[in-house]
């Protein structure tokens, strides 16, 4: 039998999604072939996969700067920077790759994502849709073609390309799951429940995959058995002061997206997404092996051994982290999604930092996650059941965080933020430190880029539609409320 290379070894590495494993052949491969753009490219998806994104924009522009003329370092490349925000370099690089290889499938949809991601609906949709008469697009093209158009308006056009695509094409589950997860979203704009309901369980069933729902019970309570008020009285603490980071925490779809964009009306403020930064910092520090894990005495001892110079040092790396994103700003908000779980961490590493806990009716939140078409890492929410187990974990995280750090973490109740908006961010601004501003009153009209899930919705002025919309698919929701109410 042949004995694969090492560069096939590390790209089987990656299809398998071994990510670590595989950037650490390629990174071996970059010492001795400095000049392959493929053995960078590798480097960056991996980063990439795995949400480093600095280290993904080192390394892929190492691959532009080797291999200037390849389309696909360039749109990989394109990709990363959005991620990150930097939606001028996005659209270069995407338009770069254009150039090189015109109707870059990739490349297309990045640099029509930058305009959507910026506001600007239009612009996206009118990127894409004269492409449609001079290629012919694969299905997942298609699929994100019709949420521009969904995203403009034209709903209807949106149901008959994707009805279309389901009835003419043999798809794979996660194409066709896709598929319906956007179908299920233009349908429910159209008042069409039962059809867009039916969408949305074909959607998750194809896409279903094994959530060890024990597994996070267990992880909560090794947090809640090993983060005690004396460990937390004693947790080294970093002592060099920055008023740089204020977090989000909550459940996905909670309204952490709105929460920040609202804030990024204030000029000293800057919108950092979903960062991150934290979870690192939380396996620098007590995850040394990976992934959080259930032994309680093994934590505990880590917290134990903590030393003051270790939680400096991750503190400013952090910092310089967070401060990449909009050099000069004052304040630079993190919303990533499992930051509820690190909240020690973050006390840690900024004592002083404020902590916003996004909350919402329980019902509306957990069927937001079943409708909502996730990436890796949020396979708790293809089954209503299971979202509702993961739901009570958090809360219940939550309270031990709050009776832990008390007057440390502002609730904001996402209803309140709808009926009220003004008072309530008022109300945050004046615990973050910051003076009132009228524009966080016209958050809808500002055109950073928003790089989440929330990016249409937040572009509009505050609606009250996604309050009780769970009351339009009540009939089927027997399931979630048993799961939710089981606590």
């Amino acid at each position: 039998m042949t004995q694969q290379n090492p560069f096939q070894a590390a790209a089987q590495l990656e299809q398998t999604g071994q990510f670590q494993r595989a950037r650490q052949m390629y990174r071996q491969l970059a010492g001795k072939h400095p000049r392959s753009g493929a053995v960078f490219a590798g480097i960056g998806r991996c980063s990439l996969a795995m949400h480093e994104y600095d280290d993904a924009e080192r390394a892929l522009a190492s691959a532009v700067r080797v291999e200037p003329r390849n389309a696909d370092h360039r749109s990989n490349l394109a990709y990363c920077l959005l991620s990150m925000g930097k939606v001028e370099g996005a659209q270069e690089q995407a338009e770069a790759a254009l150039v090189l290889k015109p109707a870059h499938p990739f490349a297309l949809r990045t640099l029509a994502e930058t305009h959507r991601m910026s506001g600007d609906a239009q612009r996206a949709y009118d990127t894409i849709a004269p492409t449609l008469k001079t290629t012919k697009h694969d299905a997942l093209m298609l699929i994100y073609f019709a949420r521009l158009a969904a995203g403009v308006g034209r709903h209807e056009e949106a149901v008959n390309i994707l009805s279309a695509l389901d009835n003419a094409a043999t798809l794979p589950d996660p194409v066709r799951s896709a598929l319906h997860f956007e179908l299920g979203g233009v349908l429910d704009k159209l008042k069409r429940y039962d059809e867009a309901w039916a969408s949305f369980e074909i959607a998750n069933r194809l896409d279903a995959g094994q959530y060890n729902i024990a597994a996070l019970a267990a992880c909560v309570e090794s947090l809640i058995s090993a983060w005690t008020p004396a460990r937390v009285a004693s947790m080294p603490r970093a002592a060099k002061k920055s008023d740089l980071p204020i977090y989000i925490v909550g459940m996905p779809r909670s309204g952490s997206s709105l929460l920040e964009q609202v804030l990024s009306g204030c000029e000293e403020i800057a919108p950092g997404g979903e960062r991150a930064d934290i979870p690192l910092a939380a396996r620098d520090l007590l995850y040394p092996e990976g992934g959080m894990h259930a032994d309680v005495a093994l934590l505990g001892r880590r917290i134990d051994a903590l030393r003051p110079a270790s939680v400096e040092r991750v503190a400013r790396q952090v910092e310089k982290s967070l401060a990449k994103v909009a050099p000069g700003a004052q304040r630079v908000t993190d919303k990533h999604l499992l930051n509820f779980l690190h909240v020690p961490v973050i006390r840690m590493l900024f004592p002083e930092a404020p902590i916003i806990h996004t909350k919402r009716d329980a019902m509306d939140t957990c069927l937001s996650c079943f409708f909502q078409n996730f990436t890796t890492g949020m396979e708790f929410t293809y089954d209503l059941a299971t979202i509702g187990a993961y739901y009570n974990q958090y809360a219940r995280l939550m309270r031990h965080w709050e009776s832990l750090f008390p007057g440390a973490i502002l609730d904001l109740h996402y209803e309140s933020l709808v009926d009220d908006l003004e008072a309530q961010a008022r109300r945050v601004l004046e615990d973050i430190g910051l003076p009132w501003n009228d524009a966080c009153l016209r958050f809808h009209e500002k055109r950073n880029v928003v790089a989440t899930m929330s990016a249409e919705q937040v572009r509009k002025p505050i609606y009250r539609s996604s309050v009780k919309r769970w009351t339009n698919y009540e009939k089927h929701l027997g399931l979630l409320r048993a799961a939710l109410q089981a606590e």
